[in-house]
């Protein structure tokens, strides 16, 4: 306490010492304040880790399973991750007809089946996917029979390495004929099409059909197909990783193959050109059918125009009438038959171009296109060499080109063959000079994206 100032009355000192001898002051209440602190402390602590909690809960509600952040995905059925250790199917869960297939599925003594990764019956025929080990190698087998086979009787399809996307054809059964049945086994929630005929319609155009399978359980695609077709390509949309494409292989149900009597006696009769060349034989034209997706067992084909080529080749003009009513003009080149060793025949057969036309007489039809060579690559190497058909009452073509003047050279029957490299366009004109027909010069074929390849 500080001293009194020295000029205070005495009678105010005498005051002041008597208040502060009045005046208790306790002792500081350290461990009081001590405990004080700690309860405040933990309260504190304890509001901060309800905060965590809540807010923990409230990020797993939005960041949960849809959006993988906090919690781990179970992987779609029927993709890749699913099916390492899981089945789809109701005979893949029944332990007895599992190990029966497993044996089925046994196709050499050095492969170790492993798991029946989808077993069940499907538009009326029964269908099993194995994962088999034959060697260092994985694969996976298709396996098909009527609805209600036994695993024993049931037939293999088709064998293939593991992939995104397992994919069979069955053909069809004694049940039902008229029907095929494309399967699929992928990641569920995609949206499967089909296509396996090309066709041409009255105008001229484009018809290919597309057909819409369905997801029949979650991860199993399927669809009926009327029969015949020659080849069957098949998308599923929407698959994780992204869309899948590609063909479908098994028992494809192709249209009857056709023979060279079948095929001939009816096509060649008015065919120009070359009377000396070798016609292309029935295989040939067979190939150049399921080459371009088209059906085979359509009546009315023509041949419009056969040459022998350098090669002991024949260059041929084929008419193929489509199922509605358009035409496919192919421009082939092929070789004649070769027995195998097998006792076999072989033939080659390439398409040089391809034209699509309307309904109507073929005889009346334009086309040029650039004729091909052999190469020993296998694919064909268009040459300068430019093969026109045109109407019957042509004489003469006119021909445009990309680098030099117009030239006219003479027909023989509306058809002829001349040396030129930079064909665009083909005038036919007639006795009297008026034109008939025209046409531009037909791209080469393009294996890849010829013009019947459908885009589905």
């Amino acid at each position: 306490m500080h001293p009194l100032p020295a000029d205070l009355p005495e009678a105010v000192r005498q005051a002041v010492r008597t208040q502060v001898d009045a005046l208790e002051v306790s002792p500081v209440p350290w461990a009081a304040l001590e405990r004080r602190h700690r309860r405040g402390t933990v309260r504190r602590y304890g509001l901060a880790a309800c905060s965590v909690v809540l807010v923990t809960a409230v990020g797993l509600t939005t960041f949960g399973p849809a959006h993988d952040v906090w919690t781990k995905v179970s992987p779609p059925a029927g993709s890749p991750g699913y099916l390492r250790d899981h089945s789809l199917g109701r005979l893949a869960d029944d332990p007895t007809w599992s190990a029966d297939m497993l044996r089925r599925a046994r196709l050499s003594p050095g492969d170790t089946p492993q798991r029946v990764l989808f077993a069940d019956d499907i538009g009326g025929v029964r269908v099993a996917l194995v994962r088999t080990r034959s060697g260092p190698e994985v694969m996976v087998c298709w396996f098909s029979g009527p609805a209600g086979a036994a695993p024993a009787s049931m037939t293999v399809q088709e064998c293939d390495s593991a992939s995104r996307m397992y994919r069979v054809v069955v053909g069809p059964t004694e049940a039902d004929p008229r029907h095929a049945t494309v399967v699929a086994v992928a990641a569920s929630g995609a949206r499967m099409t089909v296509w396996t005929n090309n066709d041409v319609g009255p105008d001229g155009r484009i018809v290919s059909g597309v057909v819409a399978g369905r997801e029949v359980m979650p991860g199993v695609y399927a669809v009926r197909l009327p029969v015949p077709f020659p080849q069957v390509d098949l998308r599923l949309t929407g698959l994780p990783g992204g869309d899948q494409r590609t063909p479908a292989y098994g028992s494809i149900p192709n249209p009857p193959r056709l023979t060279d009597a079948q095929w001939w006696a009816p096509a060649v009769p008015g065919a120009r050109g070359d009377a000396t060349a070798t016609p292309p034989p029935g295989l040939a034209v067979q190939q150049t059918y399921d080459a371009l997706g088209l059906r085979s067992d359509i009546p009315g084909a023509r041949v419009l125009w056969v040459r022998r080529g350098a090669f002991n080749d024949t260059h041929s003009l084929l008419a193929l009438r489509a199922p509605s009513g358009g035409w496919a003009v192919v421009a082939a080149d092929s070789t004649p038959p070769i027995r195998t060793a097998d006792g076999g025949v072989t033939v080659g057969s390439a398409v040089e171009a391809v034209v699509l036309r309307p309904a109507g007489d073929p005889d009346q039809f334009a086309v040029a296109w650039r004729l091909t060579r052999p190469t020993a690559s296998g694919i064909p190497q268009p040459t300068n060499e430019l093969g026109m058909v045109g109407p019957r009452s042509a004489v003469a073509a006119r021909i445009t080109r990309v680098g030099g003047d117009p030239i006219t050279v003479s027909l023989r029957e509306g058809a002829g063959v001349v040396g030129v490299a930079d064909a665009e366009t083909v005038t036919f004109l007639n006795g009297s000079n008026r034109v008939v027909a025209s046409t531009t010069v037909a791209e080469p074929w393009d294996w890849q994206n010829g013009v019947l390849s459908h885009q589905i």
